[in-house]
């Protein structure tokens, strides 16, 4: 099978795939941005198909509203328009992200955290340590 660079035409249908089966497992809904797609279609997919799959993966997390944008990808050959001094940095978006999923989970459990933690599939000590991390 040919490289994923020299198939174009198969990179959004792979990459709305992936999108829904994210959305499946984390319980988020999620779609692809008109200039992520337009992003993804730029790139040059040295990784293949599991470089378009873990960018997908990767995104879907940093993605605090659900909307995969452009700088959610992360991909090496486009530029951030995050600087790093601004909260872009990976580590402040991961923090937000996680933030973000306890306080959704939370909200749907009607603050059970017992139930929470089940949704998120994580210990309930694991959850209450995130939540203490986080300030929740």
């Amino acid at each position: 099978m040919p490289p994923l660079r020299d198939r174009r035409d198969d990179i959004l249908p792979l990459a709305h795939h992936f999108v829904i089966r994210q959305a499946t497992d984390s319980g988020r809904q999620l779609e692809l941005g008109a200039a992520a797609e337009e992003a993804l279609l730029a790139h040059s997919w040295p990784g293949n198909v599991r470089e378009l799959e873990n960018a997908i993966e990767r995104a879907s997390v940093l993605s605090v509203d659900g909307v995969l944008r452009t700088d959610d990808l992360l991909l090496a050959d486009l530029p951030s328009t995050h600087k790093a001094d601004s909260g872009g940095a990976l580590q402040a978006r991961l923090n937000a992200a996680t933030r973000d999923h306890i306080k959704g989970a939370l909200e749907a459990t009607r603050g059970r955290r017992g139930e929470a933690a089940a949704r998120l599939d994580v210990d309930r000590t694991t959850l209450y340590r995130l939540m203490q991390r986080h300030g929740l």
